[in-house]
């Protein structure tokens, strides 16, 4: 017995060791034939670390009026100053903060509603599917910048209201998609024989039918996570969304910027910049996630 649990001890650290290794394979493959999705990988990780160390790393308090306003980029402050004295790269830095807060936890909330509701609709069909398709319809029919303003003006634009909210709006166009996969999946075969062998419903659905959907899953959420920075961004900018100066966002800076945009207009370019490249890297990312995961696109690489 003991040495058989030597053997078994001794192939339980051969695959623990083998793990790590046949994860960085699958990122230089991934590399390799997504060469701009691990670009964009690279940009996410270092924008997701950005947002938990910035504020820390920021050269200076982001809310105070230390320095002379408007400035150009200078040696001191790298991305200027505006148009109350304050650390342009400082507040960019504390901005990406809000950003991710916002992008990655309306995203949570849209993955829970949209599979639970996206699930149901596909697995059970029927009259099940009528009524959740139709609600999900009305709620498509709101134009959604118009819909967010509205729920933002009603509810308040406190981070935690804008998560909620986003996450609610967001998963109805998201809950399709799952349908969709999960259409796909409950006629094969072995859903059938899954059902034959007398395995319930909920086993059914977490087991053989989820697992088989988290290919358009995953993507989804990552395209919409550039689609949440773009929306809080947008709400920003219209002066509806986080409006404290003490908690800075890209959309509010934009905001700001663009009332001196003839005098310094390289103020708007920084949150410019930060929007554009942080959607530009989701919406990529998203893609290459899609042409790696789904086997009809990879062909025969």
């Amino acid at each position: 017995m003991s040495v058989a649990g030597d053997q078994l001890f001794a192939a339980e650290r051969r695959a623990g060791a083998s793990r790590p290794s046949r994860a960085w394979r699958g990122l230089r493959r991934f590399a390799r034939r997504q060469p701009l999705g691990a670009v964009c990988l690279v940009v996410v990780v270092v924008l997701i670390i950005l947002a938990i160390v910035g504020p820390s790393i920021a050269p200076y308090d982001p809310a105070s009026s230390d320095f002379d306003r408007l400035q150009r980029p200078n040696g001191t402050n790298w991305f200027g100053t505006d148009e109350l004295g304050r650390d342009t790269f400082s507040r960019i830095l504390n901005g990406a903060r809000v950003s991710v807060a916002v992008g990655f936890g309306a995203t949570s909330i849209t993955l829970v509603i949209a599979t639970t509701i996206g699930t149901i609709s596909g697995y059970y069909r029927g009259w099940v599917d009528t009524i959740i398709q139709r609600f999900v319809d009305g709620v498509m029919a709101f134009p959604t910048l118009v819909l967010l303003m509205s729920l933002v003006v009603i509810t308040g634009a406190g981070l935690k209201q804008l998560i909620i909210i986003l996450g609610l709006i967001g998963s109805a166009s998201s809950s399709r998609i799952v349908r969709s996969a999960v259409l796909g999946v409950r006629e094969n075969a072995y859903i059938e024989a899954a059902r034959s062998l007398g395995v319930g419903t909920p086993r059914l659905l977490l087991r053989h039918v989820l697992p088989n959907c988290f290919a358009p899953i995953m993507v989804s959420a990552t395209v919409g996570l550039g689609g949440v920075i773009l929306a809080e961004a947008a709400l920003s900018f219209l002066g509806v969304g986080i409006n404290d100066p003490n908690h800075p966002t890209w959309g509010q800076m934009l905001n700001r910027a663009r009332k001196f945009a003839n005098v310094e207009p390289i103020q708007a370019l920084w949150p410019g910049m930060a929007i554009a490249i942080t959607v530009f890297s989701f919406n990529m990312l998203g893609d290459a996630l899609r042409d790696t995961l789904d086997p009809r696109l990879r062909g025969g690489r």
